[in-house]
């Protein structure tokens, strides 16, 4: 009976994962198809510099920040810029990235680009208590550069921009939701399974008891 109940209560832990991989899932797909700029994902060898896009169609703004989300991980802050040209490092300094231009249209540079850099990246300006999305940028960086043919060995050093296009984003909020639904649906089987076991539980020690 116990070993039972330490399996159930490990796979229902599974489960939670699950639901917490779906909830960020759709978060970032609700987030994607809310945002009016085009995804861009960014491939290129380990140790180059890429170049992000942080710009504002709307004017004027306060001040941005630099967000990263790498898989289920909470979101990491960057950095703060405000204006003027003032520039709160968070999670990276200046030897990791640098910022260059004037509020709204910046121009963000990570340097030296490894693997760890990985993850979904994105700015949030703000305007007294007003917030604005920017384009975001999924990152993917390959630990080995791949070797450039001779016949074009410019078209193999520059970087690859890829839209995402829309029917991706629906496809991702799909699974999403489904993943979802699956882990509520196994969540509720579980209860009542266990609810039914404990239940013959009471009846076989009343029974004893009498």
């Amino acid at each position: 009976m116990i070993s039972n109940r330490n399996s159930q209560s490990r796979r229902a832990a599974k489960m939670l994962y699950v639901l917490r991989y779906s909830f960020l899932l759709i978060s970032i797909c609700i987030r994607s198809m809310s945002w009016a700029a085009i995804s861009v994902q960014v491939i290129k060898g380990s140790g180059h510099d890429i170049i992000i896009e942080c710009s504002a169609d709307k004017t004027p703004q306060d001040g941005v920040y630099l967000y990263k989300q790498k898989e289920a991980s909470e979101q990491q802050e960057i950095f703060y810029f405000y204006k003027p040209k003032h520039l709160t490092y968070k999670t990276m300094n200046e030897s990791k990235v640098s910022v260059s231009g004037e509020l709204p249209n910046l121009t963000v540079t990570l340097l030296n680009v490894t693997a760890k850099d990985n993850g979904l990246y994105w700015c949030e300006f703000n305007f007294e208590e007003k917030t604005t999305l920017g384009m975001y940028t999924w990152l993917w960086i390959e630990e080995k550069e791949k070797e450039c043919p001779k016949e074009c060995p410019n078209e193999c050093s520059q970087e690859h921009l890829v839209s995402t296009p829309r029917m991706m984003i629906i496809l991702c909020v799909v699974v999403a939701v489904f993943l979802w639904i699956l882990g509520i649906i196994y969540m509720i089987r579980k209860a009542r399974l266990f609810g039914e076991e404990e239940t013959k539980t009471i009846k076989c020690t009343l029974r004893l008891s009498l």
